[in-house]
């Protein structure tokens, strides 16, 4: 691995959680792009990894049409104070019920764009479910006719995810330790191996 890595090279291809809430990683050095370096590492992430992770629930929820009832309904109940407020507590329950477990990269270019991995709790229990392509130029028309730029907000969220993940990998930003008496050299204590793609 270059352990000299600068942030502008790192680019994520794929993270997710681990059983141990480590993080397996995945990433490319870009004057490399046919080194695909990759890490299960029993680290826990930092706590704004959770916390930006957190913010893909609303483009996690649109890509998977939840939005289509409360669009209809705050458009609908714009007149009455009580149904607009529990139309909007409809929809915050919503994206509450989501849970984000990883985000891969998907396409180069003008076609770039992320999949999320993660779950939905139902009243039957809690159900594994994958996103659809998020591109970053998609956008797409609610059920009151209003743009929803999607893709701003999950390559904008996505890139906050891939500058933790690189202050998790090389300056060694883990969860859990808020007074550490040494800096850490990386973030990782699992083996990184290196794959030849293309």
């Amino acid at each position: 691995m270059n352990t000299k890595l600068e942030a502008k090279s790192f680019e994520l291809q794929k993270v997710k959680f681990n059983a141990k809430n480590g993080l397996v990683i995945s990433w490319f050095d870009i004057n490399k792009p046919n080194d695909l370096y990759s890490v299960d590492s029993d680290s826990q992430p930092h706590e704004d990894y959770g916390t930006k992770l957190d913010a893909l629930k609303e483009v996690f929820a649109y890509s998977l049409g939840l939005n289509n009832g409360w669009t209809f309904a705050r458009e609908n109940n714009r007149h009455n104070d009580e149904s607009l407020k529990a139309s909007i507590r409809f929809w915050k329950d919503e994206i509450e019920r989501i849970t984000i477990s990883g985000v891969s990269v998907v396409g180069v270019g003008s076609s770039k764009g992320i999949k999320i991995s993660g779950s939905l709790k139902t009243d039957l229990g809690v159900v594994g479910l994958s996103s659809p392509i998020i591109r970053f130029e998609s956008e797409f028309i609610d059920s009151i006719d209003e743009t929803v730029m999607i893709g701003d907000l999950a390559e904008t969220v996505f890139s906050a995810i891939e500058a933790e993940i690189y202050l998790f990998i090389y300056k060694g930003r883990r969860g859990g330790e808020l007074f550490n008496s040494e800096a850490p050299v990386s973030g990782l204590n699992g083996a990184i191996t290196l794959s030849k793609v293309g």
